[in-house]
């Protein structure tokens, strides 16, 4: 299967980081923090191997 190279910018991974501290620390939930950003990067991942 062939793959493709997803390049994030800097203010993407700035944006994924900071929705976190939002989540983790004003509504007091780190796991939903964790998981929410772990989501947002797998679909990026998943984006790699079918981009349409």
């Amino acid at each position: 299967m062939e793959t493709y190279e997803i390049e994030v910018l800097e203010k993407a991974d700035e944006d994924v980081r900071r929705l976190g501290r939002y989540i983790a620390v004003d509504l007091k939930n780190p796991s939903a923090a964790e998981r929410m950003t772990e989501k947002i990067w797998d679909e990026v991942e998943r984006l790699s191997k079918n981009p349409y």
